[in-house]
């Protein structure tokens, strides 16, 4: 199907939605243990912890424990100072580029110039460095709902 399109419209008429993950709690204690050369058994301790502190909330974050105000979050926070901090500066940034599942752009006029994008050389393809919320504030595309 893509290809069709790229065939119909031209290749820099073409290209796949972006999307991105970001860093949370979990994945940022996880990702500077391993910065910090923290064995993996002490860091799949600590997030069990915090997710049971958290009852197993997926978007748990560092508000959310300081609002908590556990004594138990203050304490796992004093033993891993170095982990605790760098986990904290960077939670929310932007962790990994990928492409949407199934988002695609076919313009009438080239997207090059018109949005920022990146190539894939991997995969060959054309990637929107905007998501599919952005894309559409920009009018790019029009999501019915």
């Amino acid at each position: 199907m893509i290809h069709h399109l790229e065939d119909v419209y031209g290749k820099d008429h073409v290209c796949h939605i972006g999307a991105w993950t970001s860093l949370s709690i979990y994945t940022g204690i996880k990702d500077f243990a391993r910065v910090l050369d923290i064995p993996l058994s002490t860091v799949d301790k600590i997030n069990k912890k915090l997710q049971a502190l958290a009852n197993d909330d997926p978007n748990a974050n560092f508000a959310l424990f300081d609002k908590l105000d556990s004594a138990e979050f203050k304490q796992l926070e004093e033993e891993n100072k170095e982990l605790f901090r760098l986990a904290r500066k960077f939670e929310g940034s932007i962790r990994q580029w990928t492409t949407h599942a199934s988002g695609i752009i076919a313009c009438p006029e080239s997207l090059i110039g018109l949005i920022p994008t990146r190539y894939d050389a991997k995969r060959g393809e054309t990637v929107a460095l905007f998501t599919g919320v952005e894309l559409e504030s920009i009018g790019i595309i029009n999501v019915q709902r």
